[in-house]
């Protein structure tokens, strides 16, 4: 069956944050990105100005919103590696083979050969440009600190968390990805962060790269987040921007949306108010140098307009598989939004509110 045919049962709720009933309509759509079957309405709180899908999936129709195809669980399944590298391993990409020279300059793409790089200069502007802020890593000091990635799909965090020597472990729900993680060697619980009953205080830092955004009750999941983590720990997240320009100018198509998966829709706003609500304080809200929603989002649209011609999804595609020809051709466009605040993604730490500091 598949995810059109699949009978989507919503349930009207208050808002996430302040609990009350008074809202108003934002936009509706369908879900242009895997095709599940209705029209879904996001909705701002006339309170406290969160916005959030009303009404919304059920418990039991929520694994109905993920079907096979959708874009981490595809990745998770295996895909050809792309030219992208991280920055945490540009060296070994870039020098550390040890092929023969001639074999890698036949493959390596020319702006990464030995000869550009030796260019004054151009070591330093390539590592600018490639820097993403999409992610934080607290420095680490001393032995034996740990690390949880809620939402760790196949494990690409829990790689290069490993790398920098912290003992990490995840937390997905969907079977497929998890065996992936556990197939590197990574304690991976399958399931939700409440079902995998962690202890008090039993991480440092807790990483929930856009995760926050498919929760139907932030402040109970953050308070959770709250209770495993040390005196004065760390909640490393990203959301999409729903206060960007981007969401204007693309409206339903906005790859963001991404309905009915997306339950809340965060702006600076309400993630500063959701922190008090969960005993954390906010230490940053960064705009991310990155131009997937907008590529993204025209693919949604010329998808929808032109179904026949493969352009759209071609552009989706491309936002799974991002090569780093293409993320260095966007790194001055993506930091200019960013210096205004209008990037479409945030990542945002959150420190738990307590007097130790110790992360």
């Amino acid at each position: 069956m598949s995810s059109a045919d699949v009978a989507i049962q919503l349930e009207p709720v208050n808002c996430p944050l302040c609990r009350r009933d008074d809202t108003r309509k934002c936009v509706s759509g369908a879900d242009y990105l895997c095709g599940v079957a209705g029209t879904f309405t996001v909705v701002r709180c006339g309170h406290c100005g969160h916005a959030f899908l009303n009404p919304r999936p059920d418990s039991a129709s929520v694994p109905d919103c993920y079907p096979d195809s959708y874009g981490p669980f595809a990745l998770a399944r295996g895909s050809e590696p792309s030219e992208t590298c991280s920055k945490e391993r540009t060296k070994e990409c870039t020098e550390g083979s040890t092929e023969s020279a001639a074999s890698v300059a036949g493959r390596q793409p020319w702006y990464l050969s030995r000869m550009v790089r030796l260019i004054p200069g151009v070591r330093r502007l390539y590592y600018w440009l490639i820097e993403t802020h999409s992610i934080y890593f607290p420095v680490r000091e001393g032995p034996g600190r740990r690390a949880l990635d809620l939402g760790c799909s196949s494990g690409s965090l829990l790689l290069q968390l490993r790398d920098q020597g912290w003992d990490a472990q995840g937390v997905e729900i969907a079977a497929s990805p998890a065996r992936a993680a556990k197939e590197l060697g990574f304690t991976v619980h399958v399931g939700t962060l409440e079902s995998s009953n962690f202890e008090d205080g039993q991480f440092d830092v807790v990483f929930a790269m856009m995760v926050i955004e498919h929760v139907p009750d932030p402040v109970a999941t953050l308070r959770e987040i709250r209770r495993i983590l040390i005196p004065g720990g760390l909640l490393v997240m990203s959301v999409p921007n729903f206060g960007c320009w981007e969401r204007l100018v693309f409206g339903r198509f906005w790859r963001g949306l991404e309905l009915p998966r997306h339950l809340q829709h965060f702006t600076r706003r309400s993630l500063r108010q959701l922190a008090p609500l969960t005993d954390f304080h906010v230490e940053q809200i960064n705009d991310q140098y990155n131009l997937s929603n907008i590529i993204a989002s025209l693919g949604l649209m010329l998808s929808h307009w032109f179904p026949q011609q493969p352009l759209g999804r071609n552009l989706i595609d491309y936002t799974d598989h991002p090569t780093l020809l293409g993320q260095l051709l966007l790194a001055i466009p993506s930091r200019l939004l960013a210096v205004i605040h209008q990037g479409g993604r945030l990542t945002i730490i959150f420190r738990r509110s307590d007097e130790s500091t110790r992360v």
